[in-house]
């Protein structure tokens, strides 16, 4: 084997290598969960699917996306075991509406990811407990949220979103392209170059 192609084989075998160590590496630290209902529009909207990695709620920040169990109430004739929403207080917040705005700590919030005219329908202070978040969905009026059943617990936050938007076909895609290009380079390109020497 010439110089030449045992360094396209390499550089083939260590591009492949590294798409399988990649592909692995996705499925073992983050899970794919698919949006179920338009609570979270326009951020994400049914189908849509998401990259998750399992955390406490604890670990929720403010602005977070969470998967979580709902409580009990608000989980009663629901088909759905998990919800999706978004962390707007945290422990020791206080939270309310005033005005069709999300209001935190006396503070109207800046709510980037919303619509241009967000409409939150007002509701009364509530101070977020110990060892709970407030979540709320981004489509403020269509949305079952904390603002319904009250904060949910620590507990009951299974997961936060890492990668929105992102169409996991893609990553199939990839695979193929990569062994298209792994193909190519260790088979098609030097098959060109001896019938080119012979020419």
């Amino acid at each position: 084997m010439s110089g030449r192609r045992r360094a396209v084989v390499i550089a083939a075998g260590t591009l492949f290598g590294l798409a399988v160590i990649a592909a692995i590496a996705v499925q073992v630290v983050f899970d794919a969960y698919r949006i179920p209902s338009s609570a979270m529009a326009p951020t994400l909207t049914p189908g849509d699917r998401v990259l998750t990695r399992s955390i406490s709620g604890g670990d929720a920040h403010r602005g977070d996306i969470v998967i979580f169990h709902p409580p009990a109430p608000a989980a009663v004739g629901s088909q759905a075991s998990t919800r999706i929403s978004r962390v707007v207080a945290v422990a020791g917040d206080r939270v309310e509406a005033v005005g069709g705005r999300l209001v935190l700590n006396g503070r109207v919030a800046d709510e980037h990811y919303l619509s241009r005219a967000p409409v939150t329908y007002d509701f009364s202070p509530t101070v977020v407990p110990r060892n709970s978040v407030y979540v709320m969905g981004d489509n403020r009026t269509n949305s079952q949220d904390s603002r319904f059943y009250g904060p949910v617990s620590d507990g009951d936050v299974v997961a936060r979103v890492s990668l929105q938007n992102l169409p996991l076909d893609w990553i199939t895609l990839a695979a193929v392209l990569v062994l298209g290009a792994v193909f190519v380079l260790v088979l098609v390109v030097p098959a060109i170059a001896r019938w080119s020497a012979r020419a």
